[in-house]
């Protein structure tokens, strides 16, 4: 999957962060300015929807649900807030391709692990908080099946894979966050990630490759959190 020509999303995600106010993080609550805001943050995902790095004959995004938590900590100052994320993820798949001259299909598992440490910035600030954020991503994930097809030039084929794949790269993010009472929210982010990526092991009849990508990802988290420590 190469890099998208498209990327207005990435463009207005850069023209949209310098417009935002120095106030304070997203861990005010109310009007009172007496009262010392929250400094710390605990969020666990309970559901993803993400683009998938697929390096097969596959010619379509694939997108895949996860309902497997995932946990998030932020710590928040005056003006903005630090952050690091770990989730994981696994799932089965059927990919298929047809042309006139050619047929490919893989029925396969994979699981990722990624890792993400950023910043986080406020533009809205009420019950309904808005924010940016820009998170530097490290993913790994390993993916196994069997491939079987037949091309114009190949007879039919069919083959046992296991391949590791590897990525590094950043990922802006748009997100909203609702607090019904001081110490809970809820947030929703969405986010694009721009990864190198790599991979290396048994593909046949693949070969091992390195290329960029350009991630969409519709849910990036979707969250509960508990906000603790003046």
């Amino acid at each position: 999957m190469k890099l998208r020509s498209n990327l207005l999303p990435l463009l207005a995600f850069l023209i949209f962060t310098p417009i935002a106010k120095a106030q304070m993080c997203p861990c005010e609550f109310g009007k009172d300015s007496t009262i010392k805001p929250l400094r710390y943050e605990i969020g666990i995902n309970g559901y993803t929807y993400n683009e998938q790095l697929i390096n097969f004959s596959w010619n379509r995004s694939y997108f895949q649900k996860n309902y497997i938590p995932g946990i998030k900590i932020k710590r928040h100052f005056d003006h903005f807030s630090a952050r690091l994320g770990f989730d994981y993820t696994e799932a089965k798949y059927e990919l298929e391709t047809s042309g006139v001259m050619y047929w490919n299909k893989n029925i396969g598992s994979n699981y990722s692990k990624t890792l993400k440490l950023g910043i986080e910035k406020t533009v809205l600030n009420n019950a309904f908080q808005i924010f940016v954020a820009a998170d530097l991503v490290l993913l790994s994930s390993n993916y196994s099946g069997i491939t079987e097809g037949w091309g114009d030039i190949a007879p039919y084929y069919k083959f046992p894979y296991n391949f590791k794949l590897n990525a590094l790269g950043i990922s802006p993010s748009l997100g909203i966050k609702y607090r019904p009472i001081e110490r809970i929210s809820i947030s929703l982010e969405t986010s694009l990630s721009i990864l190198y990526w790599q991979t290396k092991g048994n593909q046949s009849p693949y070969r091992n490759e390195s290329s960029t990508a350009l991630v969409v990802n519709p849910i990036g988290l979707l969250s509960l959190n508990y906000h603790l420590f003046r």
